[in-house]
């Protein structure tokens, strides 16, 4: 049977320590064949900090490990009762793969560098910021809105 890509819920804020255990645990049980890859989506967000911005990984999906395995009873018990695993995404008993293109779209996303970072943005409400860009470029405007989007102007000090 081929290796397949499954997804595991983890504790939020767990996701490396989970990575680590899995992969002594593999280790140590010698399933090296059965439970391959052990992939954290990240991906690389601009935040500013002291005035400058600064480029950053996140995780794509907090809570979420994927896990390249040939599922059995034996290596769903493994990845199951490795510590800090809530368990596998989709039936508790039989967990379902994920689709070759839901695959590459994950992996393509996390190791393809993209042209710009992801803008990570954040104001508070009352907060002048002067738009940089657009029709009403150069306005001095205060925020309204706490949004995790582009936004066409910048925070003033």
């Amino acid at each position: 049977m081929a290796m397949q890509w499954y997804i595991i819920h983890t504790y939020s804020g767990f996701e490396k320590k989970v990575k680590e255990s899995l992969e002594s645990r593999v280790a140590a049980f010698n399933l090296q064949d059965q439970i391959g890859r052990v992939l954290i989506p990240m991906e690389d967000v601009v935040e500013v900090r002291g005035g400058k911005k600064v480029v950053s990984s996140r995780m794509s999906y907090p809570g979420y490990v994927l896990v390249e395995m040939d599922l059995d009873e034996n290596t769903w018990h493994i990845v199951r009762n490795t510590p800090r695993v809530t368990g596998f995404v989709g039936s508790a008993t039989s967990p379902s793969p994920l689709s070759e293109a839901e695959v590459d779209a994950i992996i393509n996303r996390v190791h393809t560098p993209q042209d710009r970072p992801k803008p990570k943005v954040v104001y508070e409400r009352n907060e002048q910021v002067r738009i940089v860009d657009g029709p009403v470029c150069q306005f001095q405007r205060h925020g309204r809105r706490n949004r995790q989007r582009p936004q066409p102007f910048e925070s003033l000090p």
